[in-house]
């Protein structure tokens, strides 16, 4: 599956990836406001782990022994993993994001998701499994839920979306091309609500 999305958030995303990447910058974020500030509290020497998916981190000590950390039981909002990808917990697992805006889109924490040289996405399976794409606004996973319900407070977007006939390929090309949309308008807010990202 190939997407486009902008230049500008692809390579900024990149960016900051390849720098922790550089630096060793793996671990934790403690709150929703600590990723939203980029205040990771960092594990050194963090490990591959094939239950990274439930919050279980490795890394080793200076002795080069092994330890564990449930991020679920320690109620971590997040994670950076050894990927250089940051993960969210939604529902009791962890799901990879892929785009941050008012709406996000996360997607199975196994799954590949690459970039090509015209700054599209490509999603792909991870050994075995399929591939599912999860949608919440302001990186809250109690606001999952279908794309179309998310976009309903943007109507504009909502029409030109379900009236858009084009050949996408694969239906997460053209959700993401009105998610782009979504996220450059300023949301309507609610009477007595405010908006937190």
């Amino acid at each position: 599956m190939w997407v486009n999305v902008s230049l500008s958030a692809v390579l900024v995303l990149f960016a900051f990836v390849t720098k922790a990447i550089e630096k060793n910058e793996f671990g934790v974020y403690k709150t929703k406001e600590d990723y939203l500030s980029k205040k990771l509290t960092v594990i050194k020497k963090m490990q591959e782990s094939e239950n990274f998916n439930v919050g279980e981190l490795i890394f080793k000590d200076r002795k080069n022994k092994e330890h564990k950390i449930n991020c679920i039981r320690k109620k971590y909002w997040g994670f950076r993993y050894v990927d250089g990808n940051d993960y969210i917990q939604l529902n009791g697992f962890f799901a990879k994001i892929v785009i941050a805006g008012h709406i996000n889109l996360l997607v199975s924490p196994k799954a590949n998701v690459t970039k090509d040289e015209n700054d599209r996405f490509r999603f792909s399976r991870a050994n075995e499994g399929n591939i599912y794409f999860y949608f919440i606004k302001d990186l809250n996973p109690k606001t999952l839920a279908p794309f179309e319900k998310l976009i309903a407070d943007q109507n504009s977007v909502l029409k030109e979306y379900r009236t858009d006939r084009d050949n996408y390929g694969d239906f997460i090309n053209k959700q993401l091309k009105y998610l782009e949309k979504y996220n450059a308008k300023i949301p309507k807010q609610k009477k007595g609500r405010k908006n937190k990202l």
